[in-house]
């Protein structure tokens, strides 16, 4: 018979390996839902995201950049794993080499698109784009920097060229709360800012003061 002494130590063995046993499962259990966590993080557009990328793309003349600024968008308020444009790039060339011609047309046929929800928030979107190349296009050719009132007249214009049954809310005047604020975001979510540009480099102050001195005495 085994003494008491060695039942004492076989028992607190076998103590030490089931603490050892429960801890190694509870470290599993957390790996899997860390996983799992990660996992409910990546990127799942799902069939309406998809059509949105490719109907931008399309009514962008095959420019992605439109497309690419929305996924990047919606990954932040889904909180999905982040990814760099270049990789988004990806996503959206990879998503356009594998849809079919007659899925395309489909899905960009304006009086009767096969995707009417994706349709309307691609058309959305494809206004802010507009919207933004027309203000860049100001910005280089010109130097000129539209007042909000100008951005929102161009909106209200773009708007208005969809059908109908397509156009987005008006977005209202320059005097509206609600006009201004969606304008800010406007100029947010596409990298610009309300400010007037440079026309000319800022003279130095020694050559203000030479200037300043000559008309003095002139």
């Amino acid at each position: 018979m085994d003494s008491v002494e060695g039942l004492e130590t076989r028992r607190a063995d076998l103590d030490n390996r089931l603490k050892a046993n429960r801890k190694e499962l509870k470290a599993c259990k957390q790996r899997q839902k860390d996983e799992a966590k990660k996992a409910s993080r990546w990127w799942k557009l799902g069939a309406v995201l998809t059509h949105v990328v490719m109907i931008l793309v399309v009514r962008a003349s095959g420019v992605t950049a439109p497309a690419v600024k929305m996924l990047c968008l919606e990954a932040q308020k889904r909180k999905w794993q982040p990814k760099s444009e270049e990789e988004v790039v990806a996503v959206v060339e990879d998503l356009m080499i594998g849809a079919g011609q007659s899925e395309l047309t489909a899905l960009c046929d304006e009086e009767h698109p096969s995707d009417i929800a994706a349709f309307k928030i691609a058309a959305s979107w494809s206004l802010e784009w507009d919207l933004f190349q027309w203000v860049d296009k100001l910005n280089t050719d010109k130097g000129l920097a539209p007042s909000t009132e100008q951005v929102l007249q161009k909106a209200e214009q773009l708007r208005r060229e969809l059908p109908e049954w397509l156009r987005p809310a008006a977005k209202g005047i320059a005097a509206e709360a609600r006009a201004r604020v969606w304008a800010f975001r406007w100029r947010r979510r596409w990298g610009g800012r309300h400010a007037k540009i440079r026309c000319r480099d800022d003279i130095p102050l020694e050559e203000m003061r030479a200037k300043a001195s000559i008309s003095l005495c002139s």
